[in-house]
This record gives C-alpha cells, structure tokens and sequence, in this order.
C-alpha cells in the first residue's frame, strides 16, 4: 500500500485525558479499522520540542493512520505543558515528559497491549531512545532527524529569539550568551511564545541521544531528511550511529530527499519517511 492510500485507510481515532496523580495529558489513540480488539502491539510517537511539535501534528496523524492500516494501533501524547495536556510550558522539566512516556506504556500494558515500537522525531528522539531501554518488549525505534543532546535543542532554541533581534539597534540586540546568563541568574526567558524556566534549562543540558542506548535485540531506523538533491547524515550523526551500534543495537540509518517539515513556514510533510517508518515497524507483531 503506498503512502497516499494508506493515509486515507480507515481507523478508528480516540483523544482522551490520561489522568495523573498531579495532572492529565491528552493521549491521541489510533486503533486498527477492524477495531481496538484487533492489535495486541502498539506504537508510541515521541513528538519534538516546543514548535516544532505543532508543525508536525500532519506528519504523525498521517503516520499514525499508516501504521494502523497495517494492524498495529498508535498512541501520541501531548506531553505536559504542550498541546491541550495541562501543565504550563515553563513548568515542564526533562523528568516529567520521561514520566508521561512511562505513564503511557503503562496505559498500554493495561489494555493488554505491548508497546513494541517508539518513533521518536527531534528532540523526542532522545526521550525515545531513553524510553526504550526501559521496555522489554520494545523491538524497533524509528528516529526523525535526531536532535544529539538537550544542550544543542535548547541552543538553537535560543537562537530565534536572537534572530527576531537581528532588526535592533546593535546596542540592544541579545545574543545565545546573554539568554544563558539570564537563565543562569534564575530568570525565564521567552522565545516564540514559549517560556523557558532556568529548571526547564538546566535539565535539557544533560541529555545525549547516546546515554542510554538500546541493547541488542532492538532495531534503530535512523531517518535523516534534507531538501539537498543529495541528501547525506553529516559527520556529527554518522558518530552518534556508530556509538549506539557499539552498545549492540542494530543501527541502519537512511538520507532521504523530502520537505524539513518540523521546521518549515508552511505546513508540509514527507510521504516516504511516513512508508519508510511502516514498513520498519511491520515485524511488531505483538507475539
């Protein structure tokens, strides 16, 4: 099936709030056309950070809706203080989405389903990649353009409030090392709608893609997309690869050609990484 008729399979989508002890979070659910009874294995997708998880609500539900098609049912939460979930944004922390992430394979475990696959796009990469040394029935992890640790996330994060700036008189334009200084001295910082809490800061610094790898056993689909006609992974992530095949994961990584849809102005997305991410997790069963 390709990518354009699988995204119009039926499948049935259920939002629901996920209550916890001190907050709830929305949970996107999609199950198998014939019906929730149908998939014993599960998907979870990891979105990435800040806004980069608006731009791409299309690429996931077009994926979500895929990968059902096939049989396997699809779980997306808006992790705390992001979409509709409760929470604000400057209060959220590293170890609170880790804690939602557990909080929907439990959800999982409780419909007697195993989560056997985890995607995870950007920043949700790590979170990803995190998660699944935690999960024993967990087989395959689809990356999406891999962010390498919390510290260049929130770097480059940075940087757009200083790009708005550009337009300033020189004296007043703010540079990456004056937002760390304000952050380091306590104070939230605001960048594109979001507030940044020097605790939000702090804990995205110690995160690295390659802490906690799988072991063997799990496959790693590392996707990396490009508008480049010749697009390629770049030195910094082909290290990354290799260090997480040391630790036993099987690692296959693909440059594709196709719209940078977590980033664009319009909303777009990228067909075959929504094919090539099916077909990657076809072997969950749930056996």
């Amino acid at each position: 099936m390709n990518a354009t008729a699988a995204a119009t399979a039926p499948a049935t989508v259920r939002p629901f709030f996920l209550p916890l002890p001190d907050r709830d979070i929305l949970l996107t659910a999609y199950h198998p056309a014939a019906g929730p009874g149908r998939a014993r294995a599960w998907v979870l997708i990891v979105p990435p950070f800040a806004e980069e998880m608006n731009k791409c609500r299309r690429q996931m539900a077009l994926t979500a809706r895929r990968i059902a098609s096939g049989g396997t049912a699809v779980l997306i939460p808006d992790l705390t203080g992001t979409g509709d979930s409760s929470g604000d944004f400057a209060d959220a922390s590293w170890d609170l989405w880790r804690a939602d992430l557990d909080a929907c394979a439990h959800w999982i475990a409780a419909q007697d389903g195993k989560l056997t696959g985890i995607v995870g796009i950007r920043f949700g990469a790590m979170l990803a990649l995190d998660l699944a040394a935690d999960i024993a029935t967990c087989r395959q992890v689809v990356l999406w353009q891999p962010a390498l640790s919390g510290e260049q996330v929130i770097t480059q994060f940075l940087r757009l409030r200083t790009m708005a700036g550009l337009t300033a008189d020189a004296s007043n334009r703010e540079s990456v090392a004056d937002l760390v200084s304000t952050l380091q001295a306590g104070e939230t910082v605001e960048v594109a709608g979001y507030d940044i809490s020097p605790t939000l800061y702090r804990g995205l610094l110690e995160p690295r893609l390659t802490a906690r790898p799988p072991g063997p056993g799990v496959a790693v689909h590392w996707f990396a997309i490009s508008a480049m006609d010749a697009p390629r992974l770049g030195a910094g992530n082909e290290r990354a690869a290799t260090a997480l095949a040391a630790h036993g994961a099987s690692v296959a990584t693909t440059a594709l050609h196709g719209d940078t849809f977590w980033s664009s102005v319009e909303t777009t997305t990228c067909p075959e990484l929504v094919e090539r991410t099916a077909v990657a997790l076809e072997s969950n069963d749930g056996d």
